[in-house]
């Protein structure tokens, strides 16, 4: 069996099994928190990750090499009609090792639309607000001062009060940040509390283990609920299956793989059907350019730090909110459309390029 701390699944013999009362598929937000709160409770945990365990010596703050080892399929996943390009986390820690560090509880009308059309529960916001206190504490989330943003965020944050509109700087879970830029390619100095450098080791800390290289086949079902994952270890390359076969026998199981890889393990093991695979909400993005005379350079300081809501509840219609995304040399040149020389041209101007977003608020 596994002794405690991070383990990668590649120094583990074939045909190895693990054993726990709770196993945990992810190691992203939910997984994360989920088993270090069970491990704290006295289950014996242990999570499963498909990426690598990688960490602040490994950012190299560089596209090329940190999109391979930390997103998705090197951060082309997309849908089937190419029609909206997925920036989803692969690594432990998941995607909180890769977001803008943006953090928003979830606001009472969007907690009541899920209560009435989707039976989340009676659990109340006022039930919810003294674990998101928690949370926040151990992350380190706190509001950003309008000062330390950078100039992309800025103008946004002077557009729509131009306009009228409600805008405000968001919260961050940050510690000593040092405003690179590059969050999106994992934090060189830790300043980013993602669950790589908080949940997990907390976890850890209390006697779980954490497997990292692990692709779950399929769940095998017994007596009417999980027992066990048939997995494979995936191979020194990140991605492709090294052929070593692992099984991991558990009394419980908890599917914290995200959106899209929750319902693709239960498709895989026979246990889709209904409305599996059929629910999975993503929300558009639609992007701005614009070109400025003054230098902007949006691959420098917190990626996002304002957001204006005051298009988010739009009645019947599909509510939009306003941010900033950071822009680095190989996100520009796929975001932009055309072809050289313009698109040369396009990339040419990043430095006087400001990115803003508008998010489709989906679900």
């Amino acid at each position: 069996d596994v002794s405690g701390g991070f383990v990668d699944a590649g120094t583990l013999a074939d045909g190895a099994t693990i054993k726990a009362d709770v196993v945990v598929i992810g190691s992203g937000a939910g997984g994360a928190v989920t088993a270090c709160e069970l491990q704290r409770a006295g289950f014996d945990v242990v999570v499963l990750e498909e990426g690598g365990h990688h960490t602040r010596a490994d950012f190299k703050m560089r596209e090329d090499i940190n999109y391979p080892m930390l997103y998705q399929e090197s951060g082309a996943r997309a849908t089937k009609d190419l029609g909206l390009t997925i920036l989803q986390g692969r690594a432990v820690g998941g995607s909180t090792v890769v977001n803008w560090t943006t953090c928003f509880r979830t606001p009472p009308h969007v907690y009541d639309h899920w209560r009435q059309a989707h039976a989340v529960g009676d659990i109340s916001i006022a039930d919810l607000s003294p674990h998101w206190d928690a949370v926040e504490e151990r992350l380190h989330i706190e509001k950003v001062e309008y000062e330390t943003t950078n100039r992309n965020n800025r103008t946004l944050y002077d557009g729509a009060k131009a306009l009228g509109l409600q805008v405000d700087t968001i919260k961050r879970n940050v510690k000593r940040c040092m405003q690179s830029g590059y969050c999106g390619m994992g934090c060189p100095v830790d300043a980013k509390q993602s669950m790589l450098i908080t949940y997990l080791p907390d976890a850890v800390e209390h006697g779980a283990r954490v497997v990292s290289r692990f692709r779950i086949d399929k769940l095998v079902v017994s007596g009417g609920s999980a027992a066990r994952a048939d997995c494979s270890v995936i191979g020194d390359d990140g991605y492709n299956p090294s052929g070593k076969k692992l099984t991991v026998a558990g009394r419980r199981f908890v599917l914290a793989a995200g959106g899209i890889g929750s319902p693709a393990i239960l498709i895989r093991s026979g246990l889709g059907g209904g409305l599996v695979g059929r629910r999975t909400f993503l929300h558009p993005v639609a992007g701005v350019f614009a070109h400025y005379k003054d230098p902007i350079e949006p691959y420098y300081g917190a990626p996002q730090s304002v957001a204006s809501h005051a298009h988010a509840d739009r009645g019947d219609g599909v509510g939009v909110f306003y941010e900033s995304a950071p822009m680095h040399p190989m996100m520009d040149a796929v975001a932009i459309a055309g072809f050289d020389p313009f698109h040369r041209e396009m990339l040419e101007k990043l430095p006087y390029i400001t990115a803003h977003i508008a998010l489709a608020i989906e679900g």
